[in-house]
């Protein structure tokens, strides 16, 4: 039954995650690992069905081995060479759903008629077995028919190809309930032909009767699981000869009422873990006559809590280790869980984002986003929104959250993770800023036009509160030829003074400089001229190892390297423009030179002509005066 119900387990378990996932190599491996339930659920169930029955002397090892066969050539098939299975993988789009929708190979049918032929033989034999059942136990009869009869049923329905999910396993679920059910509800096995033996040796579990004067009366046959030995040689004794921690029950249950505790006892070289149950023995007039002590060995249990002990603490550590924030929120907003990032991103402790309400970390202008995604994510399954995080310090952070609805405890919940985009958003700002200058410069020719363009992006992008452009670094002065912000007033005004106008090694470079304070740089007065933006960023503008000036911006909070290299890519992009401009100005210049000269020439070639028609016009008059005469 055990086995049964862990394969159904596996399967109904990897199946539900083969439905949820999107790709198809994690819908082929989830699929191989239900085939360890696949290739069992056949077998156990051919086993509960011989034990049902009465035929529990076939269950032998060697019977169990040629049992397991073709399951386990199966599963090693399944992972050295799935083709002989699976020939060729492929997705079934259903809808929303997608499914996995193989082409079956030839060993995939030999194992499909070994599971049916278990199968059927299971069921024959627990039918016959119903059938034949007195009376009074129909009810335990009718579960086994129910529970014989589901897994037929959903897949008949799955293989006549009216629906792509398969609800065998489903059905092999709802099949273990019911005999479970059988078993604790109406005592199903209780009148199994495999009940023969007496209730106390037929247990698994150790058991101590003693008498009021708490001596050994009787212990069933795996009571020398407590010490190692065998107990019947103590029968008579007192339970206090039985050594450590057994003999120290005396004084723990020396009234004989129902009680409890754990005990761990070292049998041979491992300890193990018993739940100590201690209950009354009454006789026929209800007078108590001594106490029953039933060792349940929970060494299984025990270790399961600490592997899940250990795999929580495991998990803790992934989920700390995110890069960015997970998040656990109850169907009614509630910060349920959550990484030490969120803490550290908020600026707030563990106890109180447990008091918090999650939307109070929102900017006011993302909150009813933050909301309407809450509930898409609950009702919808899934949700995902670039939201606004502040800390509790005011400050202001991009973050793209995700959120995925599941179940816990019955009760819907919203997992999910948060990023932190701000990166993101600075390069997207940073690329729209290029294209915008990029695009103002092309339009501009003249430098006058281009330099008030590149200060007021440049600010803008830097969030800057002043800038400036240094000229003239051939001089020991440097002029500032043009300044905006809180610096325009030192616009055509030479300076001297460091670290703006000295020629740092790196600018001559090519390279970005930053400062967040001036003043420790530089003794000069003149450095106050800077106030209030004391923070400086500086790149030359640099052309064929050519330097044609400094942009310089300016504001209270120093400047990051990343801004650095942006300030330096501006510079860049307005080197080339002022080049472009420089060069368009001397051809304009030239041309203007040129006309002028050649203005020039025509007026003195005009001047000539005037003259030598006048000469001529003084020669023909001279010719004609004497000949008047004559």
């Amino acid at each position: 039954m055990a086995l049964l119900a862990l394969a159904i387990a596996v399967w109904s378990l990897f199946y539900a995650v083969e439905l949820s996932s999107a790709t198809l190599a994690t819908k082929v491996f989830t699929a191989k690992i239900q085939y360890l339930g696949i290739v069992t659920a056949p077998v156990a169930w051919f086993w509960l069905a011989l034990e049902y029955t009465g035929r529990d002397k076939w269950v032998t090892r060697r019977n169990l081995i040629l049992l397991f066969l073709i399951p386990l050539t199966t599963l090693v098939i399944l992972w050295v060479e799935p083709t002989l299975v699976w020939p060729e993988n492929a997705l079934a789009v259903r809808g929303v759903l997608s499914f996995f929708a193989p082409t079956h190979g030839p060993w995939f049918w030999i194992h499909s008629a070994y599971s049916y032929l278990l199968l059927l033989l299971g069921s024959v034999l627990m039918v016959v077995g119903a059938i034949r059942s007195p009376n009074l136990y129909r009810w335990q009869s009718g579960a086994f028919l129910v529970s014989i009869f589901l897994p037929w049923a959903a897949n008949a329905w799955y293989l006549s190809g009216l629906t792509a999910l398969d609800l065998t396993p489903f059905a092999f679920a709802v099949s273990c309930l019911l005999l479970a059910w059988g078993i604790f509800r109406v005592q199903l096995f209780d009148v199994m032909p495999v009940a023969r033996a007496a209730i106390l040796e037929s247990m698994d579990d150790p058991v101590l009767v003693l008498d009021r004067g708490n001596r050994i009366v009787y212990s069933n046959q795996v009571s020398w699981k407590l010490t190692g030995r065998p107990l019947k040689d103590l029968v008579g004794h007192p339970v206090g000869d039985l050594p450590e921690p057994l003999s120290g029950l005396v004084s723990h249950y020396d009234e004989p009422i129902h009680a409890h505790q754990e005990l761990e006892v070292n049998a041979g070289t491992e300890s193990r873990f018993y739940l100590v149950r201690s209950s009354p023995v009454y006789d026929r007039q209800n007078r108590i006559r001594g106490k029953l002590l039933l060792f349940h060995d929970i060494t299984r249990r025990r270790r399961v809590e600490e592997a899940l002990r250990r795999e929580k603490a495991f998990s803790e550590a992934i989920i700390d280790a995110l890069p960015g924030i997970f998040y656990l929120l109850g169907e009614n907003g509630q910060l349920l869980g959550w990484n030490e990032n969120l803490e550290s991103v908020t600026g707030h402790s563990a106890a109180e984002l447990a008091q918090t309400d999650p939307l109070i970390m929102v900017a006011e202008r993302d909150r009813q986003i933050a909301q309407e995604k809450l509930r898409a994510g609950f009702s919808q399954g899934k949700a995902m929104a670039e939201i606004t995080f502040v800390n509790r310090m005011g400050r202001e952070k991009p973050y793209l959250f995700t959120g995925q609805r599941v179940n816990l405890d019955g009760r819907p919940h919203l997992v999910g993770v948060g990023l932190d985009i701000s990166q993101r958003k600075q390069r997207e700002r940073e690329l729209e800023f290029f294209v915008t200058v990029s695009r103002a410069l092309r339009a501009a020719n003249r430098r006058s036009e281009m330099l008030p363009i590149i200060l007021e992006e440049a600010m803008r992008l830097l969030q800057g509160g002043g800038a400036m452009l240094v000229t003239h670094l051939q001089s020991a002065s440097k002029c500032v030829e043009l300044a905006r912000g809180h610096w325009e007033r030192l616009t055509k005004r030479e300076l001297d003074f460091e670290p703006v106008t000295r020629e740092f090694s790196p600018l001559s470079a090519g390279a970005f400089f930053l400062a967040d304070d001036v003043r420790e740089l530089s003794q000069s007065p003149e450095a106050l001229l800077l106030a209030p933006d004391f923070s400086v960023a500086g790149a030359p503008l640099m052309q064929n190892d050519h330097a044609l000036g400094v942009i310089w911006v300016g504001r209270g909070q120093p400047f990051s390297q990343a801004e650095g290299r942006s300030l330096a890519a501006i510079a860049e992009i307005a080197a080339s423009a002022l080049s472009r401009a420089g060069i368009l100005e001397t051809v304009e210049q030239r041309v203007a030179e040129r006309t002028h000269e050649l203005n020039a020439a025509n007026e003195r070639l005009r001047e000539m002509d005037r003259l030598r028609s006048k000469l001529l016009d003084d020669v023909a008059h001279e010719l004609r005066t004497p000949a008047t005469a004559m």
